[in-house]
């Protein structure tokens, strides 16, 4: 494994190389399109089903139950299939 001044001529190059492919393909760095914190999350298995979900608000408690009525309704037509 690298280390000491191995290890930083390594991440130089490789920080190179990253900042020379952005170049070539013009992408930007990554910029957060807002700088607020996000209030709600659904957390789906890879089977699809909803592991679990938070929400904060009482004007985001429709978007969360349709979200969620959605992902139980793909999760009986994968049961149906089954």
């Amino acid at each position: 494994y690298p280390q000491g001044q191995e290890r930083i001529y390594i991440n130089k190059c490789f920080d190179n190389l990253i900042y020379a492919i952005k170049e070539h393909l013009s992408i930007k760095s990554f910029e957060a399109f807002t700088d607020k914190r996000a209030d709600e999350y659904i957390d789906l298995t890879e089977k699809g089903s909803v592991n679990k979900g938070v929400i904060v608000g009482k004007e985001r408690k429709l978007k969360l139950a349709k979200i969620r009525a959605k992902a139980i309704r793909i999760k009986q037509k994968q049961l149906k299939i089954s």
